[in-house]
């Protein structure tokens, strides 16, 4: 079985912006020992953290199930930058509570192979965790822009992956640089939030918010956007301004 990712799509926003989404291909590696190999993802779960420099740290964490064969790794390509990967935190937890290690090789152009190090492959449910780095202002995912109703703003326009199947569920939480009294926001706490967005991510996504901890003892303002029974190259593109006094960024 093969799984690739749609070329990403571009919106106009509210303020003549276009989205630059993310692009991932993920596609089942070929070998004698998977010619019987049937997969699919069941679930993605994303989250990505944002730093007030514009840099994030971006947690993929994908669920296979294997119904035939045996599956030993997967193309991963497309990202808007060049991820800078934290191999310690890439491994994937396997069958019977095993975790396993990552291997993952530069192919050129962007592309990557992720496979089980040593050369394992694994059955039944997998999740895989992959971690890695990136400059989301360098990539104008991140940056200022002005409104004439709402001032100086601050955008974020990112999309995970789209897949050339269904998902059971999608999850992405954005992680920002803004302090919040804790994990659980009151109701007043979330209407109080001066997030702004394109209508079609309302209609797509079910959103919350809630604070994260951060390594300091504080919790962090986190966007979550939740989509379920995803169709075929279902995208999950999101863009958001904030005020630039209340998301305080050292961008350009």
């Amino acid at each position: 079985m093969t799984t690739t990712a749609a070329r990403p799509r571009r919106r106009t926003g509210r303020f003549g912006l276009y989205v630059r989404a993310a692009a991932l291909s993920v596609l089942c590696l070929a070998s004698a020992a998977a010619a019987a190999l049937e997969s699919r993802v069941a679930t993605v779960d994303v989250t990505v953290s944002l730093r007030p420099d514009g840099k994030a740290t971006v947690f993929y964490r994908l669920e296979w199930v294997v119904s035939s064969g045996t599956l030993g790794g997967f193309y991963f390509q497309g990202e808007s930058f060049a991820p800078v990967w934290d191999r310690e935190r890439c491994w994937a937890d396997l069958p019977g509570g095993v975790r396993a290690g990552l291997e993952i090789k530069d192919l050129g152009g962007g592309r990557y192979d992720v496979l089980l190090a040593g050369g394992r492959r694994t059955g039944g449910t997998s999740f895989w965790n992959l971690t890695y780095g990136g400059d989301f202002a360098a990539a104008d995912l991140v940056g200022r822009t002005t409104s004439p109703e709402f001032g100086d703003l601050v955008r974020i326009s990112w999309a995970p992956v789209e897949w050339d199947q269904t998902l059971d569920s999608r999850t992405v939480r954005i992680v920002l640089p803004v302090t919040v009294p804790g994990p659980a926001l009151s109701d007043s706490e979330k209407r109080a939030i001066p997030m702004r967005t394109e209508g079609y991510v309302n209609r797509e996504n079910r959103i919350d918010y809630y604070g994260s901890p951060g390594s300091d003892g504080r919790h962090y303002l986190t966007l979550l956007f939740f989509q379920e029974k995803v169709p075929v190259r279902g995208s999950q593109e999101l863009v958001l301004y904030f005020p630039a006094d209340y998301l305080r960024m050292d961008l350009p």
